[in-house]
C-alpha cells in the first residue's frame, strides 16, 4: 500500500486524524495501511459529498471528466464553478470525516 499517490495535504490531514485518535504509536507498516486506509473512506466521504451537491448534468460532466483523467486543476475549477459554496462544503466535509472517525475510533 502506497501512500505517495496521497497528496501532502491530504496526508497530513489523514495523520493527524490518526494521531488524534490515539492511534500514533503504530508500527510504520501499520501506520502506512491505516493512512491509506482512511484516505479510501475519505475519498469515498467526498464523492458522496460530491454528488449530493451537484446536479445530475454536472455529476454526468464530472464523471467524464475523471474517465477523461483531466487535471486535478481543472476538476476543482470545474467543482469550484458548479457549487458556488464549494468551500465551506468541502470545509465542512473535511470536519464530518474527521469527527465521525473519531467518534468510531
Amino acid at each position: 500500500m502506497e501512500n505517495s499517490k496521497i497528496p501532502e495535504d491530504l496526508k497530513g490531514f489523514l495523520e493527524k486524524v490518526l494521531i488524534d485518535s490515539g492511534l500514533d504509536s503504530l508500527h510504520p507498516d501499520d501506520h502506512q495501511k491505516m493512512v491509506h486506509e482512511l484516505f479510501l473512506r475519505l475519498d469515498e466521504h467526498m464523492a458522496d459529498v460530491i454528488s449530493k451537491n451537484l446536479s445530475e448534468e454536472n455529476m454526468e460532466i464530472l464523471s467524464n471528466m475523471s474517465e477523461e483523467k483531466k487535471d486535478q486543476r481543472e476538476i476543482e475549477a470545474f467543482l469550484k464553478s458548479s457549487m458556488p459554496d464549494s468551500q465551506e462544503i468541502f470545509k465542512k466535509a473535511f470536519e464530518d470525516f474527521r469527527s465521525k472517525y473519531l467518534n468510531q475510533a
